[in-house]
């Protein structure tokens, strides 16, 4: 089976060396081309006006700064992402952004690639769900996504 992530180009925004890394050498393992990764809002919405991507990947917070503003370039550039987090999905994701897929951190390192898969292919190829309440959304999602 092909990876859903197989030749595009992903973006990493993480502020955590070791996180990226990893996250990076699983994307790469998945066929992905990535591109950074980056630790800062800023680097990243340089990246973003300046690169073609095929998706992201968007720590919700880097460095004491909330990356929503990120969130809403990608979103205005119908470029997917998923959010990747420490924190409670749930209690952190603007309504502007209550259909993007989201993955808690920590996950398991051999487990993670797979739900980002899915998140992914769940991401760009699900139903739209703004009218869809929150828990009802969690039932649909495959393992290891929120919204």
């Amino acid at each position: 089976m092909t990876s859903q992530l197989a030749g595009k180009r992903i973006l990493i925004v993480e502020d955590d060396p070791i996180i990226s890394e990893n996250l990076a050498n699983q994307m790469t393992a998945e066929g992905a081309q990535v591109i950074g990764p980056v630790a800062t809002a800023d680097a990243a919405l340089e990246v973003i006006a300046n690169t073609e991507l095929g998706g992201a990947t968007l720590d919700i917070k880097l460095m004491e700064k909330m990356t929503f503003q990120v969130a809403d370039v990608l979103t205005a550039r119908h470029i997917p992402f998923v959010f990747w987090t420490g924190y409670d999905c749930g209690d952190v994701i603007p309504a502007r952004h209550a259909k993007v897929a989201c993955l808690e951190k920590p996950a398991k390192p051999d487990g993670r690639a797979k739900s980002r898969s899915s998140c992914w292919r769940w991401r760009t190829t699900g139903p739209a769900r703004p009218s869809w309440r929150r828990s009802s959304m969690r039932n649909l999602m495959p393992a290891g996504c929120r919204t």
